[in-house]
């Protein structure tokens, strides 16, 4: 029983400190969420083990549990509501629990053993842990308390006191259990008391046999054997056996104590406990220094990692060893990795991704670290380098590796990596220099084409450097009514008249002057901002078309090109309605423009939202068509009006017969489709005459006219045909 009351309150003391840590978070308003749902489950997970009540700052009940309730006898009903002094036994003086107040109002766990007194007046003690509550205000509300049931041990105890002076080597062994922290001096301890708690110390030895290792209090390392005068106590870790502690006399004994029986039962159940908080607080410790998908250390192990080896790689270099000191870290991003996790589900993801931990394990040296950072990003801590060209070969190996393909469920996946590369002591002389380096060198290697790596480089930090201005200045931009539309007319041959206008968005800057969209959309896109930005364009887009139509003005449709983001928003094409209703324009004005590439990922999905679209009114339209990875057979799951043939193509149809004849099979197939054909950088008489011959009705381009500003678009419109031969 005794065994069995101490291990629970071991359990609790460690489940009680994660709730407080909990508590802790909840009150700072830190991970709120995430941090309410698991303190909810540890309380649930005490509520199997102890009394638990919540009562509020008075110390009125608000919630007891069934377990509360069976041992003080009191119904749910009778406790709720009622003072906590109801189970107040008089056992306790006055000062007792004014220190129990004054602790837990300021915040601070108490702890301390309390008698109570059941609803038929029966004594019983509890264990008691109290621990404060904040609310989201970081003000205490409510008062968290967990008991464990000791009376079986209390009353044990007085036994044993009245009968044997076993107690207080007990309690010293137990007060050093809960203290220890190395197995060796933890056994010593039990050792030496258990031979003073005997009879005859003088003529006792005791021994602990543990996992094949045998440990004695006798100097001379006597063997005695186990018999009558002997006592022999199993040492259970988990129900498994894993030793036993055994006390014999060298001379034989006429008879033992129960009180020296129930002693070695109850240390060796009470080492037993130990040793299992010992393996679950290892176990803890691993969880939190390792990723739980792949099991490889996580960036919390990372980072100490790092600070201890940076201390020890600076006394080297104190020491002018400077070829000993240098390390380096590679930050690794799986490339298209997203696409397989959208497509395939988040099962494929996670087996792909524990594949790759594989590998980079495989093909790293011994003291090299594999870390995961999280998502798809890794980190490589690379130890003992000589020369850059060791670096060079590390990552050109590792990117190659990654290149292969990887065969997970009878699918071949491919990914590649992006890796960035940071040297200590050049790029930086603490850990989270290091880590920055690191992280800007694998954005860097990102854009520069991916399935390769980039050193750090003063430069690269400079360029980072800019484009964190030019982010801030964007989102000043917003605010600031930087953002200006221009506008360039598509040309309808039939009529010569103006057929449509795109919607091109610039960036006034008013230090830098127009800004060209190449220069900040992408970046806009990397950061969000274009999901604001995005929806300022179409609002500004109808208003500008309700002030040509106050004017007077016949008013073409107008062309606005969408990003990925906005079209996986929730509910976009409601967004799109508010915004027509909200401006009064009549949807059948407005042309939506999707790139081709963004037709591969999420097809059902991205089909719901056009089609919500077109149900509006409004067109859809595919820009920079034959430059994507787009199938055929995927426009037939979109409601496409009008193909955009890409510039690139429309450039050289004159001299090139390759792209001359990718223009004439695009046109083909988009008639043969019911689909109308815009051929994109119409800059010359020679261009346009190839594109009539071939039966393609709209252009766009320079040849007509130049992207305008709404103030210098108004002649065109007022006009509505452009000259064409």
């Amino acid at each position: 029983m005794d065994q069995q009351i101490f291990g629970k309150i071991q359990k609790l003391e460690a489940v009680e400190r994660r709730v407080q840590a909990h508590a802790q978070i909840i009150s700072s308003g830190e991970q709120k969420n995430i941090a309410n749902v698991e303190l909810v489950a540890y309380i649930e997970a005490i509520e199997r083990l102890a009394l638990v009540s919540i009562t509020d700052r008075k110390g009125r009940i608000l919630h007891v549990n069934n377990i509360f309730c069976r041992v003080s006898g009191y119904s749910f009903s009778e406790l709720l509501g009622q003072d906590h002094r109801i189970l107040n036994s008089g056992t306790h003086p006055k000062a007792f629990f004014v220190h129990m107040w004054r602790e837990i109002a300021y915040g601070r766990i108490w702890h301390q053993e309390i008698c109570n007194r059941t609803k038929l007046g029966e004594l019983y003690w509890v264990d008691s842990t109290i621990v404060p509550i904040k609310n989201g205000n970081d003000h205490i509300d409510r008062f968290l308390s967990v008991r464990v049931d000791i009376t079986a041990r209390k009353e044990r105890e007085a036994y044993l006191e009245k009968r044997l002076k076993a107690r207080d080597h007990l309690f010293e062994i137990r007060r050093e259990i809960l203290r220890a922290q190395n197995i060796e001096s933890l056994i010593a301890t039990i050792l030496s008391r258990t031979v003073l708690a005997m009879q005859f110390p003088q003529a006792a030895v005791s021994t602990i046999y543990l996992d094949g290792k045998r440990y004695s209090s006798d100097v001379t390392d006597q063997v005695l054997p186990s018999g009558p005068s002997a006592l022999q106590n199993e040492i259970c870790v988990k129900r498994k056996v894993r030793g036993w502690i055994q006390v014999a006399y060298r001379e034989p004994r006429p008879f033992l104590l129960p009180e020296e029986r129930d002693l070695v039962q109850s240390v060796a159940e009470d080492f037993g406990a130990w040793l299992d908080r010992q393996e679950t607080e290892a176990y803890v410790r691993y969880q939190a220094d390792h990723d739980g998908l792949t099991q490889l250390p996580n960036r919390r192990y990372l980072k100490r990692k790092l600070k201890k080896l940076i201390e020890a790689r600076r006394r080297v270099m104190a020491e002018r060893r400077q070829e000993e000191s240098r390390f380096a870290i590679m930050f690794i991003d799986l490339d298209h990795f997203k696409a397989i996790n959208d497509t395939l589900g988040h099962e494929m993801g996670d087996l792909l991704l524990k594949e790759v931990a594989a590998r980079l394990l495989a093909c790293m040296r011994h003291e090299d670290i594999v870390v995961r950072q999280g998502g798809d990003e890794f980190i490589v801590l690379i130890q003992r380098v000589q020369t850059l060209v060791d670096v060079e070969i590390i990552a050109q190996k590792l990117v190659e590796q990654m290149m292969q393909p990887f065969c997970i469920e009878n699918k071949m996946l491919r990914v590649g990596a992006s890796v960035g590369i940071a040297m200590f002591p050049e790029d930086g002389q603490d850990v989270k220099m290091l880590l920055r380096c690191g992280d800007l060198a694998m954005y860097q290697a990102k854009h520069a084409g991916r399935n390769g790596y980039r050193f750090f480089s003063r430069e690269l930090d400079k360029l980072m450097a800019e484009r964190h201005r030019t982010e801030v200045a964007l989102r000043r931009a917003l605010d600031n009514s930087e953002l200006v539309l221009h506008f360039q007319p598509i040309v309808d041959d039939i009529n010569a008249g103006i057929a449509s206008m795109e919607v091109l968005l610039r960036w006034q800057h008013p230090e830098d002057g127009l800004v060209p969209p190449a220069r900040f959309i992408p970046l806009a896109e990397e950061t969000g901002l274009i999901v604001p930005i995005g929806a300022w364009v179409i609002r500004t887009a109808c208003l500008q078309i309700k002030t040509w139509q106050q004017q007077g003005l016949i008013v073409p449709r107008l062309t606005i090109n969408l990003s990925v983001r906005q079209l996986g928003m929730k509910d976009f094409a409601g967004d799109v309605m508010a915004i027509l209703q909200e401006t009064g324009v009549a949807a059948n004005l407005i042309t939506l423009e999707v790139t081709e590439s963004m037709l591969v990922e999420n097809v059902s999905e991205l089909a719901a939202v056009l089609c919500s679209l077109s149900a509006l009114g409004c067109r859809v339209a595919i820009d920079d068509f034959g430059t994507g990875y787009s199938c055929m057979s995927s426009l037939k799951h979109y409601p496409i009006d009008f193909l955009k043939i890409d510039q690139h193509f429309v450039r050289d149809i004159c001299t090139d017969e390759n792209d001359a004849a990718i223009v004439t099979a695009i046109i083909a197939m988009a008639h043969g489709l019911g689909m109308e054909v815009v051929a994109e950088g119409v800059e010359s008489i020679e261009q346009l005459d190839f594109l009539r011959k071939k039966h393609c009705r709209f252009y766009q381009g320079y040849l007509f006219c130049k992207p305008l500003p709404a103030a210098e678009i108004i002649h065109l419109l007022q006009k509505q045909t452009l000259f064409l031969n």
